[in-house]
């Protein structure tokens, strides 16, 4: 086995883990970090529970690769409501104008403009991150092994996650995208189907934050009819920037909520 030898540490993480506590929660979602992850648990199956966290816009084939993948373990599957986060949190971006957020309209004495608009970051906080937390806390697990890189984050010396009450274990903190790549395909490790035309995780297929140039094509072939739906909802998106940015709200439509 060439150029592995740092998964030797990642396994005495992992190993660290199973001896200090009773019960390991492992998030997985389907992607390359978790399918390595879950490879490398294969040895304390019986000391593993696999979490996965549903929002109810998945794509129907990583609903069959993860169902298929939580065969023989323990394992929880978590729901969410995408669309009822979507009226109440907002739609998911990275440019956010003010007047669609709740909070900061009522901050400068504004009125409130539909569609309401979020950070994108705080819809999967509130979707995926704190639905999986809270309902292994719930179920008296004390630790989560997760597989969030630094090198996910832009910034060079990013803070690991946390949550109260969980000791969460991050193996492939220190391991860069391509190590990962390159042990999933020297260990055999199977990936969901479209990680040769684009590979991600996915998550929600209709989040209208991820719609690159990438990801619109391998959708167009793949999905269209739901590429359809997260274009509709990234117009409404740039709609509102756009009208916010020309200092009328009214110009586009927008009436107050």
């Amino acid at each position: 086995m060439t150029n592995l030898h740092w998964l030797a540490s990642r396994r005495a993480t992992l190993q660290h883990a199973m001896t200090k506590h009773d019960r390991v929660a492992l998030l997985f979602s389907g992607g390359i970090e978790s399918c390595l992850l879950l490879h490398l648990a294969e040895p304390w199956r019986d000391k593993v529970t696999l979490y996965t966290v549903r929002t109810g816009a998945e794509f129907p084939h990583m609903v069959s690769f993860v169902d298929r993948k939580l065969e023989g373990w323990q394992h929880r599957v978590i729901t969410s409501d995408l669309g009822g986060s979507f009226g109440t949190l907002g739609l998911p971006a990275s440019v956010v104008p003010i007047e669609h957020v709740p909070d900061a309209a009522a901050m400068i004495n504004i009125e409130e403009r539909s569609p309401r608009i979020t950070l994108w970051p705080l819809c999967c906080l509130r979707n995926r991150w704190l639905p999986g937390c809270e309902a292994m806390v719930s179920d008296g697990i004390t630790a989560a092994i997760h597989g969030q890189r630094a090198g996910d984050y832009p910034k060079s010396t990013p803070a690991p996650l946390e949550y109260p009450g969980l000791d969460l274990v991050a193996p492939l903190w220190t391991v860069t995208r391509a190590e990962v790549k390159s042990a999933v395909a020297e260990l055999g490790i199977e990936l969901p189907e479209h990680y040769a035309a684009y590979p991600s995780s996915l998550d929600c297929s209709v989040c209208p934050s991820s719609l690159t140039t990438q990801r619109r094509a391998w959708m167009s072939r793949a999905y269209p009819d739901v590429l359809a739906v997260a274009e509709g909802l990234h117009a409404e998106v740039s709609r509102a920037v756009v009208s916010a940015l020309d200092g009328d709200n009214t110009k586009n439509g927008y009436a107050a909520c």
